[in-house]
């Protein structure tokens, strides 16, 4: 049956619920639509920004690779110009003055040729180089060159320092160098260097400007990397003329550009190594260029930038900017470790290096988040106001739905326990009917005939409560019947086991005291007739003759056992099986009927065991009076003992021709009793409740069982109980 509600309640609940829920959904509609609205928003704003930054970049890109270019091309037409001046000096070298006045040289304690007076260009000579007066003459006169050095080096920012190389291992540099004998050592071969020898006719057969990748310089000056020309004097390479820029110096005056979104610039040479970078995008990409440093050794050879430096090699960078350095694509957004950036790929034309340009794409889009997560605050705070709005609200409705809950229901109230009071009293109160609203005081109006039934109805309540005491009276009296009834059905259904118990004692002591009968009688005859019996033969017979007693006094025992009722406690499933097959097993065997008991499990109950070897007992005999009666070649009662689910089961199957299915669902009611006269109806029906008494339950069911591969048909008695574990 439905639970029924107070009106009160469902006045108060509805009028809530009406409110409620009609504002909360449109605000929450809103708000949902805010939220859609400022995501589509804000996606479509990021998508556009993204795509003006790819094309803002991509111009600042080919813009400031322009820049980078002209620069080194400037470079590159003043290394041309120096180019056709120096040729000129080596086809008429006395045609040109000292601009400095004429150079002091002088030998240095390792064996080097150097300028004395600090003025101009420093030289240095090896020690191992052959001083001929043709050469001192080329070593002097070449301070025509300073001219040009000078005004190179000092007008362009870019440039720090210009210097002559000749193949006899004479240097011309700009600016001085103070100590040259101990900077370069005794000893320096020029055409080990790159500086050198990328210029000479193997390299460069065109002999134009080229630019070295980075080196460490022999002069001090750090990292840098060179504009060389080759100075021919007909086909002979008298030498090689540069100029220096050093990459700390192109950092700081052509990459350091002020970029929007703080983005940065580096380059790279074209075999992938590190150009020059600032140690802000090292940090970003995983590459720290960790210059190497000689300290005070002179530097003999070309000292090139490590495998860390290469982009391509260092296992530190990320595969996606591998990729795109490899690719032609020139602008790409590149995963490095968990974060975007928008990279830029320019190559300048003059010395093919790439100018890279890295923007973080928060950087980028960071207005936008910014903007974003304004709105989300907005909203955020919106939400918060509406919160605050609907507690009040709630509090507010709260209140005016219990008043008029109230004011509907209180006046019903009144009038129902008006009318449920009907009967209880010989008067009624009229108190409080008075509603105000006029259907509940048009119904109150018929209270005056309301009290005239009440009075009548007192009167009959009064009569019935009399006859109700009379009515528990009889209840009980027939609940003792029953219970007397109940006894007596028990009574006989132990009489009738008893019965057959009796039988089962004559039996087993049949057997024994014939034996005892015997042996005392055989004594007996011995010594009336003088025989001598031997002292160890009597005690044989004494003990057998004990055995036999001792059997008689357990055979007892085991059906006093049987008789005695027990309390409620657990015990093994299978041990009322097997004393029932202990009590019934001398009249089974005179009759020749197998009792197959088969254990898949050892389950524990909780109950009475005593009761239910009775109720095996019951099913058993039968089984055996049903076996007997229709003449069963196969004598055979099997019980199965399992466990399933935490019930434990006992199935007790015959081979004694079933049920009619007519009489199946009878079987376990009082007096129903498929023997006719000779049974009593009482036995399954008292089985029953003692599964019952024991939370089990009783069942049976026609079933056929193959026995050496015959079928023949038998009834099934089910017994199930739960197992200890589930009591």
């Amino acid at each position: 049956m439905k639970q029924s509600k107070s009106l009160q309640s469902i006045i108060y609940k509805n009028f809530l619920r009406a409110s409620l829920i009609p504002i909360l959904v449109i605000e929450l509609t809103l708000i949902i639509l805010y939220f859609a609205i400022n995501t589509y928003i804000s996606s479509h704003n990021l998508e556009t920004l993204l795509n003006r930054a790819k094309n803002n970049l991509s111009e600042i890109s080919k813009k400031e690779a322009k820049i980078i270019d002209q620069e080194l091309e400037k470079i590159m037409m003043l290394s041309s110009v120096i180019q056709k001046e120096h040729e000129m000096f080596f086809k008429n070298p006395n045609g040109f003055g000292y601009p400095n006045g004429q150079p002091i040289l002088k030998t240095a304690q390792n064996g080097v040729l150097y300028k004395e007076n600090k003025i101009g260009s420093s030289i240095y000579v090896s020690s191992k180089t052959e001083i001929t007066q043709e050469k001192l003459e080329k070593f002097t006169k070449s301070e025509f060159m300073d001219i040009t050095f000078k005004n190179v080096v000092d007008e362009n920012k870019n440039i720090v320092a210009a210097y002559f190389n000749s193949y006899d291992n004479f240097n011309r540099l700009y600016p001085f160098i103070d100590d040259v004998a101990t900077q370069y050592g005794e000893h320096i071969h020029m055409e080990d260097f790159n500086f050198y020898y990328l210029a000479d006719k193997k390299h460069n057969p065109l002999k134009k400007p080229v630019w070295t990748g980075a080196y460490l310089d022999p002069a001090g000056n750090g990292w840098m990397a060179s504009c060389i020309v080759p100075i021919y004097k007909d086909d002979f390479l008298e030498g090689v003329t540069g100029l220096d820029i050093t990459i700390d110096s192109f950092i700081k005056e052509i990459l350091n550009l002020d970029l929007p979104w703080n983005a940065k610039a580096f380059l790279i040479e074209e075999d992938s190594h590190v150009l020059a970078m600032p140690q802000s995008i090292e940090k970003i990409i995983g590459l720290q260029v960790k210059k190497e440093e000689y300290g005070d050794k002179a530097i003999t050879k070309t000292v090139d930038q490590k495998d860390e430096l290469n982009i391509i090699k260092n296992p530190n960078v990320s595969t996606e900017l591998k990729n795109f350095i490899k690719n032609e694509n020139s602008l790409e957004i590149v995963d490095i470790n968990s974060r975007k950036y928008m990279i830029t790929k320019k190559t300048i034309p003059s010395t093919n290096w790439k100018l890279f340009i890295i923007a973080d794409e928060n950087e980028i889009l960071k207005d936008i988040y910014a903007l974003k997560e304004l709105s989300n605050k907005v909203g955020y705070f919106a939400i918060a106001l509406m919160i605050i709005f609907y507690i009040l609200f709630f509090i507010y409705l709260l209140n005016s739905s219990k008043k008029l809950a109230d004011k509907i229901t209180n006046p019903i109230i009144n009038l129902t326990n008006f009318l449920k009071n009907i009967g209880t009293k010989k008067e009624l109160s009229h108190k409080n009917l008075d509603a105000g609203i006029s259907e509940i005081d048009f119904i109150a109006n018929f209270t005056s005939g309301i009290q005239k039934i009440n009075t009548e109805v007192y009167k009959t309540n009064q009569e019935l409560e009399d006859l109700n005491k009379n009515l528990e009276d009889r209840v009980k009296e027939e609940i003792n019947r029953n219970r007397e009834k109940e006894a007596i059905l028990i009574q006989e259904s132990k009489m009738a086991a008893m019965g057959e118990m009796i039988g089962s004692i004559l039996h087993q002591w049949k057997q024994p005291l014939n034996y005892i009968n015997l042996s005392v009688s055989s004594i007996s005859t011995r010594l009336q007739l003088n025989i001598d019996v031997e002292k160890d033969e009597m005690i044989k017979i004494s003990d057998k003759i004990i055995y036999q007693i001792n059997h008689l006094s357990n055979t007892m025992n085991d059906f006093r056992d049987f008789f005695k009722p027990t309390n409620e406690k657990e015990f093994d499933l299978k041990q009322p099986i097997y004393d029932a097959q202990k009590l019934l097993k001398s009249i089974y065997e005179k009759e020749n009927i197998q009792l197959e008991i088969k254990l898949h499990n050892d389950p524990k109950c909780f109950g009475y065991p005593n009761e239910l070897t009775q109720v095996f007992i019951n099913i058993f005999n039968n089984a055996r009076d049903v076996i007997l009666e229709n003449k069963i070649e196969q004598k055979k009662i099997f019980v199965e003992i399992s466990e399933k689910e935490n019930m434990a089961l006992v199935k007790v199957t015959d081979c004694g021709g079933g049920i009619s299915e007519d009489i199946l669902d009878k079987l376990f009611d009082p007096y129903f009793s498929t023997k006719g006269d000779k049974g009593t109806g009482i036995g399954l029906y008292m089985s029953s409740m003692i599964v019952n008494k024991s939370k089990g339950k009783l069942s049976v069911k026609n079933t056929t069982k193959d026995i050496d591969g015959k079928k023949y048909k038998g009834a099934q008695f089910i017994l199930t109980f739960p197992s200890k574990e589930n009591t």
